[in-house]
């Protein structure tokens, strides 16, 4: 979670939730650092959205967590792109639910 500090009544309730994946070897492609903000999304413009940096993917989740639906597709659309098929592959977690769930 990332923790804003500003003067704006309200801003206390923005928060983002960080999810990074690395490859430890040196020649591998690393997946995109994914940032997940509390919302939909759905009144962002797309001036906005265009100033995002593209090394970032940025998801929304109503409370800015890595829940199970999140987590489902992270490891179905972005972990697949990262791993050699022919080779032994590990993604590690921790024990959180949504982490563990079928």
């Amino acid at each position: 979670t990332v923790w804003l500090c500003t003067s704006k009544q309200g801003d206390d309730k923005r928060e983002a939730t960080l999810q990074l994946c690395v490859c430890l070897s040196n020649k591998a492609k690393q997946p995109r650092p994914v940032v997940i903000f509390r919302g939909k999304g759905l009144r962002i413009s797309s001036t906005e959205r265009n100033q995002w940096d593209p090394r970032v993917q940025v998801a929304f989740q109503p409370k800015a967590w890595a829940d199970k639906e999140f987590c489902l597709w992270y490891a179905n659309e972005v972990f697949p792109d990262f791993v050699k098929k022919e080779e032994e592959n590990v993604l590690f977690l921790d024990n959180l639910n949504t982490q563990t769930g079928e």
